[in-house]
């Protein structure tokens, strides 16, 4: 029993010691290994087996190091992996340093598992499909006799990437990584990394290392996200990939830093262009590649008062048409879009070029618009036509709070489309209730860029126009709104020497100016964006409540410089021809003026101006000087104002500014209430050195002539002038110069002949009388003395027309009987009883 204990013993501690064994086997070895074993002497072997699985030769140029605790682990610097022949640089990769921690177990049966990869400082390069190997395999051993040998577990399996510091770099673009963890088997990804200084996170899951590989991946960067969930034929390859692809951001701007070419495109944020927000795009990618399924959707995006929401794009495939729908809002109004393009394949890389249609409609409160466009195989707009009808255009501005023109039964139609290097607006037409245009215009590039262009219409209510062009704000809707100025300015008032005051007395603030201090903003010319020349032609034009016809205008303009010429138009009363130039440095202004028979009676009508002169009146007007203001252009003025007219009548209203004092002097007996019937009536005034000289004067009807000399200050409005009168009142012949001085607010009646002023009052008391007595009839005339020196009305109206001829008055029908040829006895002077026997009427 003792025996057979001691033998049990000993088995015992041979079963033990053969345990233990391969523990002291193995501790051994990690002994030897540790002490003894040299890790460069793996070197040539991991390189073989590196070359054998790749395809490409790699290097290591530091140190291998090998560690057994806490496990396994192998250690190498300086690791190089050959590119392709041929490539951009000799590495397609390089490491600072590579750690691999490998499986103990399964290494003992033959299998090399990296349970943990660790490589930092990678620089990889992407390029050629440099990523796709050709491993060199070994051929394979013949099968054993008794059938297909089972299969065997992969001899080479990892675990677990982790990546840190590296770089990537592809198509010339570089990404940093910071880190990125990958595991297997699911191959799961997780990455953090900058591109273009904009920090990305990337995830990916590639399920079981299938073909094809299942992948859902993810980049995500401030704001957007870019996600692919489908398969791939393998690690990094996408030509037979297939799945949903998807972007969404939360505005266009975010792809500015990450796509610098992106901030030319209209969806980026400028000045006139406001970013799309909430922008999704989508679609289904098939092997080929090819997508189906496209789908993009815009949120929002605001153009200034306008708000473009909800947009929907689709197209079925690549050849299908591209449609989409949207609305469009505007203050409180609203639009619906509709949207037919082109096919979607037309913009994919490598497609050959070909034209592409665009229709865009839109319609809602009142309005439908369409526009139809042509994209050239060149890639620029071919020709553009759009047409816009509306009922009541006014009531959708004020809709929509746009200022648009009160038209009705609005019909627009315009077409644009290429000319050279520039664009051609042709045919574009307006036709509505209030009136109707054509033409066409034409825009060339420069510095400056040229327009060119002529528009006619039979008619046009620029009354109804205007009406609502200003859009009020809802305070300023609630209170009545401010007339409209006219078109001609009321005339200013006149300070008035009230009736008895002594000649030359003034009372009260000093006289206004007669001369507006208009400005003339000359300056604006040089801030033309253009040069070139339009022309405008309208049957007839409502302004104001006026009616104008015929007008015929052409503007030429350049950069500081503009003119008008012609600029025709038949006012109410006749035609009038005007020629304006105008330039910015120095600031200068020309005016040219004709007019052959304005009738003044209903020009005054027309514009609701006092009746001060009526009948025919011919205007020849040539100016020219500095422009600054009215008066500073007036002050230093060149040229001429003749006026001319044959016939015709002066109004009692025109007497309403001459100071009582003067009036009395030409009119003892007042204004007509009729007025006074003329034959002829001339003026020509000559400007320079900021006065007009009167060159001719003559004012010739009823009650007989009056001329005069003088000048009339531009620049202080001063009057030095010489009233000649020879004219028949009543009884009365009234004549001797009369000088008028003060301002043309204010004027004031000068020296007096004291012979014409006795004969004046004595016309006064003439007047009065019954019977007017012939003996102070001629006691006046001849205190009057001899007629005065006048051209006749052919010779003045001649020169008021500057040397054109022109219709004068016929001869006076009979003899002309002179102021005393009138008087009748006696011829002898009368003495002082009978100026007294006159005076008493008796």
């Amino acid at each position: 029993m003792r025996h057979m204990s001691r033998k049990r013993v000993a088995l015992i501690l041979l079963a033990l010691i053969l345990l233990a064994l391969p523990a002291v086997l193995l501790a051994g070895a990690a002994a030897w290994l540790m002490l003894a074993f040299d890790p460069d002497s793996l070197r040539p072997r991991l390189l073989a087996e590196a070359a054998r699985a790749t395809g490409r030769s790699v290097t290591i140029d530091g140190p291998l190091r090998l560690t057994l605790f806490p496990r396994l682990a192998v250690a190498a610097e300086g690791v190089a992996l050959a590119n392709l022949p041929g490539g951009t640089r000799p590495d397609m990769l390089t490491l600072r340093r590579a750690e691999a921690e490998v499986a103990l177990w399964p290494l003992l049966r033959g299998q090399v598992v990296i349970a943990a990869l660790r490589l930092s400082g990678a620089d990889l390069l992407l390029e050629r499909q440099n990523w796709i190997f050709a491993r060199n395999r070994p051929p394979a051993a013949p099968a054993a006799p008794g059938g297909p040998s089972a299969p065997r577990a992969p001899a080479f399996r990892l675990d677990s990437l982790v990546l840190t510091d590296a770089r990537v770099a592809a198509a010339g673009e570089t990404v940093e990584i910071v880190t990125a963890i990958w595991h297997a088997p699911a191959a799961r990804l997780s990455a953090e990394a900058r591109w273009r200084g904009q920090p990305l996170r990337l995830t990916a899951e590639a399920g079981v290392a299938t073909t094809p590989w299942p992948l859902v991946a993810e980049a995500a960067a401030e704001g957007m996200t870019l996600r692919f969930d489908g398969s791939t034929p393998g690690p990094l390859r996408w030509d037979g990939a297939e799945g949903t692809v998807s972007l969404s951001m939360d505005r266009t701007t975010r792809l500015v830093p990450l796509l610098p070419a992106a901030a030319a495109w209209p969806a980026m944020e400028d000045a006139a262009w406001p970013a799309m927000e909430e922008v999704s795009l989508s679609a289904t990618l098939r092997p080929g590649p090819a997508f189906t399924a496209l789908r993009a959707t815009i949120g929002r995006a605001d153009y200034g008062p306008a708000r473009l929401e909800a947009v929907r794009l689709s197209a079925d495939s690549p050849e299908a048409p591209l449609t989409g729908t949207g609305s469009l809002r505007i203050g409180q109004g609203r639009l619906a879009l509709e949207m037919t393009g082109g096919p979607a394949a037309h913009f994919w890389p490598g497609r050959p070029a070909a034209e592409w249609p665009l229709r865009v409609a839109a319609e809602g409160e009142g309005l439908a618009i369409t526009a139809n466009a042509l994209l050239l195989p060149t890639g620029r707009p071919g020709l553009v036509e759009l047409a816009l009808t509306a009922a009541d255009l006014g009531t959708s501005g004020r809709r929509l709070g746009l200022a648009l023109p009160a038209l009705t039964a609005v019909t627009v139609q315009a077409g644009v489309r290429p000319d050279g290097d520039g664009l051609r607006l042709s045919p574009v037409s307006l036709d509505s209730a209030e009136g109707d245009l054509a033409g066409e215009a034409l825009w060339q590039p420069g510095a400056p860029p040229r327009v060119m262009g002529q528009v006619r219409g039979r008619r046009l209510d620029l009354d109804a126009v205007i009406a609502a062009m200003a859009v009020p704000s809802p305070a300023a809707a609630a209170a009545p709104a401010a007339p409209r100025p006219p078109l001609v300015a009321p005339p200013l008032p006149r300070t008035r020497s009230p009736v008895g005051a002594p000649v030359g007395s003034r009372t009260g603030p000093a006289p206004a100016r007669s001369i507006p201090d208009l400005p003339l903003p000359m300056a604006w010319l040089a801030s033309l964006p253009a040069a070139g020349q339009v022309g405008l032609g309208v049957g007839e034009l409502v302004l104001d409540g006026v009616t104008y016809r015929d007008l015929d205008l052409r503007a030429d303009f350049g950069t500081g410089t503009g003119t008008l010429d012609p600029f025709a138009v038949t006012l109410p009363g006749g035609r009038v021809a005007l020629r304006v130039a105008a330039t910015a440095a120095p600031a200068r202004l020309a005016l040219r003026m004709r007019s052959d028979a304005l009738d003044t009676a209903v020009f005054e009508a027309a514009y609701g101006l006092p009746r001060r002169l009526s009948g025919p009146l011919e205007i020849d007007l040539d100016l020219a000087g500095p422009a600054g203001d009215l008066r500073g252009w007036l002050a230093g003025a060149t040229g001429h104002l003749g006026l001319a007219m044959l016939g015709g009548r002066l109004e009692p209203a025109m007497v309403a500014g001459i100071p009582p004092a003067l009036l009395s002097l030409l009119l003892p007996g007042g204004m007509p209430p009729d007025g006074i019937a003329q034959r002829c009536t001339a003026l020509r005034l000559r400007a320079g050195d900021g006065a007009a000289r009167i060159e001719t004067l003559l004012i010739e009807g009823a009650l007989g002539r009056l001329g005069g000399t003088g000048t009339i200050g531009l620049a202080d409005e001063a009057l030095n002038l010489r009233l000649l009168p020879d004219l028949r009142i009543g009884q009365v012949a009234v004549r001797g110069p009369v000088g008028v001085v003060g301002t043309l607010a204010a004027p004031r009646v000068g020296q007096v002949d004291a012979r014409g002023a006795a004969a004046g009052a004595l016309g006064a008391l003439l007047s009065l009388q019954r019977t007017p007595d012939r003996r102070l009839g001629a006691l006046a005339e001849e205190l009057s003395g001899p007629a005065t020196a006048l051209p006749d009305c052919a010779a003045a109206m001649t020169t008021a027309r500057g040397g054109r001829a022109g219709p004068v008055p016929g001869p006076v029908p009979g003899p002309v009987p002179g102021p005393r040829e009138a008087a009748a006895e006696p011829a002898s002077r009368p003495t002082t009883q009978d100026i007294l026997r006159g005076l008493l009427g008796r």
